[in-house]
């Protein structure tokens, strides 16, 4: 509340700072005959729209000025009433703060942009990190597809129990980067594991490892059922009731770390499967579940071979092997693609519901099929099944596996009531067997069509695809199965006919009449 100048000239600039915001002028005017008649009118532009006329009051005052320039201008009269009109002008120039200079806020603004683009970015490094994460999950599960079908075809490839047995140990050192591996089974007796076959492990040591009942990990495996991981073989408590010559041989095999898995066949403990590593390693749960999966499918192709083994010494050594074929393509394979996409859908219906439904759909398609090869399986192995079976249904069957095993939609049509005879109803459901068994191998169909008609006295079965079809003159009657199915056809007195062109597609029709 001091005065800032006195006797200010015309058009005089005054700079003042925004804190000295309450401003006040005295002014006069220089007519002294009659002063307290002397009138006044002031106006401050950039505050002010009009003139203010003040009377004889020669005092105003502005509190709270916004920063800005601004010009107090002032006239007066005299006592006759004669205006000044050119009057007197001060300039005003009120600085701002800081933060509202346009350095500050451009900086501010700087700021703010700066932050949200390094917050996209870091949304967009968020982004990449969790693709990368998906990305690598993806690689690591499609890895663990590839391993396990691999394994699977080289185990099921052999239907002599050493050979599926050595394979096993291979996938685990070929193809999982096992440093060596090993299946131990019971002696004779069933009172010891010894070990059957290995890879890495030296002549000495496979000879002299063999363990009794509960003796040691291998021995609690065998007796629990559970699997047993060991991280350090040499400090680990678990090995404590090992004898010294089992722990000398595993020290000098430079074992550090292993895990020890059952082999179960009918709930019973078949062996024991150990994978072992020279280096530290811990077993991660991907770890597990993938050996797990291995020694699951294992347990099948072990199971495979006794069955085959089985079926030499009652002499139906070529049934069991279809069996375990059919068991390998159709349902484990169907089962093994279900779980695969039961696994990622809830992470994709997080991401896209939309695909996650879709995946759903494959999902219901994978179970029908396999489901509807299981019970073609069971029909199998007793064949006198089909005979007391519904037609119908044994199609039924065959549309929905041939569909869950290929991936090829099949339309079912039947008319009538087809209540035939044993040899007919079997003859039938073969040949459609084994058309649609050339169909999912050979034809690339994308679509079949299945059509049985009953109608007395003729029965007609139709079987057609779009897929490339072949030349029936050039094909050998033993291939693709045309001479059996023309001698199943002839057994019940059928005709059966063979049109295809290629990359049309094929069409087989049998026509029997009562």
């Amino acid at each position: 509340n001091q005065p800032v100048r006195q006797d200010l000239l015309p058009n005089e600039r005054i700079e003042l700072s925004y804190k000295e915001n309450f401003i006040a002028f005295e002014f006069s005017a220089l007519d002294f005959n009659a002063p307290d008649k002397n009138r006044y009118a002031y106006m401050l532009e950039g505050l002010d729209e009009e003139w203010i006329e003040s009377g004889t009051r020669r005092y105003v005052s502005y509190t709270n000025l916004k920063a800005g320039d601004y010009i107090f201008l002032v006239k007066g009269s005299n006592s006759d009433g004669v205006w000044n009109e050119e009057g007197i002008a001060v300039r005003i120039t009120i600085t701002p703060p800081f933060w509202e200079t346009w350095w500050f806020r451009g900086g501010v603004l700087l700021v703010l942009l700066g932050g949200a683009i390094g917050g996209y970015r870091l949304q967009v490094r968020s982004i990449e990190a969790r693709r990368r994460e998906l990305e690598e999950q993806v690689r690591k599960r499609t890895h663990e597809l590839e391993a396990l079908y691999q394994a699977e075809e080289k185990m099921h490839r052999y239907l002599d129990l050493d050979q599926v047995l050595q394979t096993l140990v291979d996938v685990a050192v070929d193809i999982l980067q096992a440093d060596m591996s090993s299946v131990l089974v019971w002696d004779e007796e069933r009172e010891r594991l010894v070990m059957s076959v290995a890879r890495g492990f030296s002549h000495e040591a496979m000879s002299h490892l063999s363990f009794a009942r509960d003796e040691g990990a291998i021995g609690y495996v065998a007796s629990s059922g559970d699997l047993v991981i060991v991280e350090d073989a040499l400090t680990d408590p678990r090995r404590t009731g090992e004898r010294a010559e089992i722990l000398s041989v595993i020290d000098s095999e430079g074992i550090q770390s292993f895990m020890h898995l059952p082999i179960k066949i009918d709930d019973e403990i078949f062996g024991v499967f150990n994978i072992c590593f020279t280096d530290p390693y811990a077993f991660g749960k991907d770890e597990q579940r993938l050996f797990l999966a291995l020694v699951q499918r294992a347990s099948l192709a072990i199971e495979n071979a006794q069955l085959y083994e089985v079926a030499q010494e009652l002499a139906v050594v070529e049934e069991r092997q279809r069996l375990a074929r059919d068991l390998h393509d159709a349902v484990t394979q169907t089962l093994f693609s279900a779980s695969i996409i039961a696994e990622v859908i809830p992470r994709l219906w997080e991401e896209d519901p939309e695909v996650g439904l879709s995946r759903l759909e494959v999902l219901r398609e994978l179970t029908r099929g396999a489901l509807a090869e299981m019970r073609t399986l069971l029909i199998e192995l007793r064949p006198a099944a089909i005979a007391e079976a519904d037609l119908v249904e044994l199609m039924r069957q065959l549309a929905e596996s041939t569909t869950g095993r290929a991936r090829i939609p099949v339309d079912l049509q039947i008319e009538g009531g087809c209540d035939l005879t044993p040899e007919v109803k079997v003859a039938l459901y073969r040949i459609a067997q084994e058309a649609l068994n050339n169909v999912a191998k050979h034809a690339k169909a994308s679509r079949v069509a299945i059509r049985l008609v009953c109608e007395d006295p003729k029965v007609e079965l139709c079987v057609e695809d779009d897929g490339i079809g072949f030349d029936p003159d050039s094909v050998p009657p033993d291939h693709l199965g045309l001479g059996i199915m023309r001698e199943r056809a002839e057994s019940i007195g059928a005709e059966l006919v063979f049109e295809s062109t290629q990359n049309e597609g094929t069409r087989i029709t049998l026509t029997w009449m009562r």
